[in-house]
């Protein structure tokens, strides 16, 4: 949308220590904003802020923007080693969440994209099946090795498990919707 740059740079200039930068976004498909904040929500999420606790809001599918409203310095892209490559689905996600584990995350609820869910060619209308998500590799890693930094309380550890746990429920999901079978 007309305002998407200059909210992302306002966003920027009062927020430098962030390592991401979102906005909210409109769902083409009932043209509104893709998430209403609840009252729970809004506990977590001010109409414009810092995210501390990425894991937290996200953990109960309370998606607060999208990959067309997110924008990352190219520094802390390059420091975390950008996208990962050979994946066709959640690289985004992963991203995100590995800057999440650095850094806060700068949001506004001013929506300045829209997401279109009915184009033909969309990656979530994929075949193929997933196995695992980029983010349960990388959180798995960052758990084990201790690169979660110990500052963290425990409840942003418990946070980060159980969104670790829906990210796995839903490549699940998505694989046996497109025919995975899984032997028990």
């Amino acid at each position: 949308m007309p305002a998407y740059l200059e909210t992302i740079l306002k966003l920027r200039e009062k927020y430098p220590c962030a390592g991401l930068y979102a906005t909210s976004i409109k769902n083409e498909s009932v043209d509104n904003v893709l998430i209403v904040l609840g009252a729970e929500l809004r506990k977590l999420v001010q109409e414009e802020g810092l995210i501390s606790d990425y894991f937290k809001i996200h953990k109960n599918r309370d998606y607060i923007f999208g990959t067309s409203t997110v924008a990352v310095p190219s520094k802390v892209f390059s420091e975390l080693g950008g996208l990962q490559a050979g994946y066709w689905w959640g690289e985004d996600i992963d991203m995100w969440c590995r800057i999440a584990l650095k850094y806060p995350v700068a949001y506004t609820s001013q929506a300045c994209a829209t997401y279109y869910q009915n184009t033909v060619n969309s990656a979530v209308k994929k075949k193929r099946a997933i196995k695992i998500h980029p983010f349960v590799k990388t959180a798995r890693k960052a758990l084990n090795t201790g690169e979660v930094p110990r500052e963290f309380i425990r409840e942003f550890i418990e946070d980060l498990a159980e969104y670790i746990n829906l990210v796995e429920m839903d490549t699940a999901i998505h694989d046996i919707y497109r025919g995975q079978k899984f032997g028990f």
